[in-house]
């Protein structure tokens, strides 16, 4: 699947994945996390995580920022902890 994740242009150059919906409630994300296109960090997102774990680990470090930044207290920060997950 990996293939077809990037044909379609995912993950985007700048590591994040377009938001697609948002919900309320005491786990959601908080409003402040989206970018100001409506687009959700690959790291700290479910539809991102799915993306990613397509994704051979150095394709994954290609498209991730350097840092990555917590949006929740949940959020992962560590890439070791990270790619653990998507595996």
């Amino acid at each position: 699947m990996g293939g077809a994740i990037e044909s379609r242009g995912w993950p985007a150059p700048n590591g994040r994945v377009p938001g697609v919906e948002m919900t309320a409630g005491r786990s959601a994300v908080p409003e402040a996390a989206p970018g100001d296109d409506g687009s959700y960090p690959l790291h700290a997102s479910a539809s991102g995580k799915v993306i990613l774990a397509e994704l051979s680990d150095d394709r994954v470090a290609e498209v991730l920022p350097r840092k990555l930044e917590s949006y929740t207290p949940l959020t992962l920060t560590r890439r070791d902890v990270l790619l653990q997950e998507l595996h």
